[in-house]
């Protein structure tokens, strides 16, 4: 069987070199390029080149290459400048051949790649799927050009990147086992620029601040109007009051662009709304371990019966508790609307008021904090996992320690306040997909003291664990007594259910490999 793979990704290889694929010069299989496909099943570029890339004849509105046309939006310099040119780069079929080797260890030489990003396992670690119309690779962990996590860039799903990194054979799956983002541009938005060129067109210098999105963090109030980063908040509230949440993926990325949650505005309360009917077995509460995808971008949340509430998509911005959590389990990320800091002002963001803080390590450290419970497999006790944690934003909670009580955001600054998601998404056998019991997501609203799980459907959260359930005093380290995790059962919610789901059920690794 090994060897029928070495024939075909041989014969792949010889093929890319006849077609010069091997080359760094991927135009051909870019979002935006004439004929080109954008992850999505539609067929982008044509004539008018919109969204970059080449064009044959006619008109390259936002760069790149333009073979007999004019590039009205900024153009990539007079020889026509091919992003990653600078470097060695070769192919993701050269790169699997090569990674096929190193079984024992990862590479010593680092080999450059220019690909586009196709989906993001957990953008902290800069795990994610990359392609550049050879083939598709699995980067297992990397960062950016200074080292720190990718999860603080702009980088996204469709963005082109140049990475370099050691190749591996982890267990049959070829790898870039460390990698480092050198360079990325957004096509359709960015110009990519030949280092230490000039790009007077491309106005969009990203440096603002995280969640930005290019706009100018000065902006304040102009002319009496309240604008923040260029976004009218009369005109945001008006839009709000008229609107539904995104019910498409590509509709939520155009409401990132501008600030705008994708789904309901509504500031929840700090404890969590449970499900009149909660499916049990063998005495335990069942975490739902169906994930519904409607596609890579785009999960649907069933209630306790297995009927959808609502669709959460990659990209978009969300506050209430329960699309939170719905897209940190689905996702292993959070959504657009975060920061890693956790000092942000809401006015220095295009998110406004529905700016939400802190994407941070969480170790779960008992002995150093030993009214905390411990969570599964949790790093800082020892385990494999590593975990992360979130803020909330909600109207205030109260809980005796300290924190002070207030709204989260009220646009102008931020309460931080108690409630918490801590989560972790860790594809520990590293097989390119997160099952069940290598996720987890907790809610906490007394700041650690205490947990509930998540169990994967509408207001199904598990029973409470902790400080304070154990009769401890709210973060003593003197007096407490926290209860131990109270496990679940991963169980399909259709196999206890009394009525059928209506959404057909698609496995994540079915995706994968499409």
């Amino acid at each position: 069987m090994k060897s029928f793979v070495r024939l075909l990704t041989a014969l792949m290889l010889a093929l890319a070199i006849i077609f010069n694929m091997a080359a760094c010069d991927i135009s051909s299989f870019i979002p935006g390029s004439e004929g080109s496909n954008d992850g999505t099943g539609n067929e982008n570029g044509g004539e008018n080149g919109a969204g970059g890339g080449s064009s044959n004849g006619g008109n390259s509105d936002n760069g790149g290459a333009d073979n007999g046309g004019n590039t009205d939006g900024g153009t990539n310099g007079e020889d026509d400048y091919v992003f990653g040119e600078e470097y060695p780069c070769i192919s993701i079929t050269e790169a699997m051949l090569i990674a096929e080797e190193y079984v024992d260890s990862a590479s010593t030489e680092k080999y450059y790649i220019v690909a586009t990003v196709l989906e993001f396992v957990n953008s902290r670690e800069g795990r994610m799927y990359i392609s550049d119309g050879t083939s598709s690779l699995y980067v297992y962990r990397s960062t950016d050009i200074n080292g720190a996590s990718l999860s603080s860039s702009d980088l996204a799903v469709g963005d082109i990147l140049i990475i370099c990194g050691t190749l591996r054979n982890y267990k049959g799956t070829l790898e870039i086992e460390k990698g480092q983002v050198i360079d990325f541009y957004t096509p359709g938005v960015d110009t990519p620029t030949r280092p230490g060129g000039d790009n007077e067109d491309n106005d969009d210098d990203n440096t603002g601040n995280s969640g930005n999105n290019g706009n100018d963090s000065d902006s304040g109030n102009v002319g009496g109007d309240v604008i923040i980063n260029g976004v009218d908040e009369q005109a945001r509230a008006e839009f709000y009051g008229n609107s539904d949440p995104a019910d498409s993926y590509e509709e939520a990325i155009q409401r990132s662009k501008s600030g705008i949650i994708s789904g309901a505005d509504r500031v929840p309360d700090d404890a969590p709304t449970i499900s009149g009917y909660q499916p049990t077995q063998n005495g335990r509460f069942i975490r739902n371990n169906a994930d519904y995808f409607a596609d890579k971008n785009t999960y649907v949340v069933v209630n306790s019966r297995g009927y959808e509430v609502f669709r959460v998509y990659r990209g978009g911005g969300y506050i209430t508790l329960e699309e939170v959590a719905a897209y940190v389990y689905a996702f292993g990320d959070v959504p657009a609307n975060y920061v890693s800091s956790k000092k942000t002002s809401p006015q220095s963001s295009i998110w406004g008021e529905y700016l939400r803080l802190n994407h941070s390590p969480f170790s779960g450290d008992t002995e150093r904090y030993p009214y905390e419970p411990e969570l599964p497999n949790i790093s800082g006790c020892g385990g494999y996992m590593d975990y992360y944690e979130i803020d909330i934003g909600t109207k205030g909670t109260d809980t005796g320690n300290g924190h002070e009580v207030d709204i989260y955001n009220d646009g102008y600054s931020i309460v931080r306040g108690a409630a918490r998601i801590v989560y972790t998404h860790y594809d520990h056998d590293r097989d390119g997909v997160v099952e069940s019991h290598e996720k987890y997501v907790f809610y906490t609203y007394n700041h650690y003291n205490d947990f509930q799980e998540y169990l994967n459907y509408y207001g199904g959260w598990g029973e409470m664990f902790g400080n304070i359930t154990g009769g401890g005093t709210i973060s003593s380290k003197y007096d407490y007594n926290p209860t131990p995790y109270v496990p679940v059962e991963l169980l399909p919610l259709t196999s206890t259910s009394v009525a059928y789901v209506i959404y057909y059920y698609i496995p994540k690794d079915s995706l994968l490999a499409a």
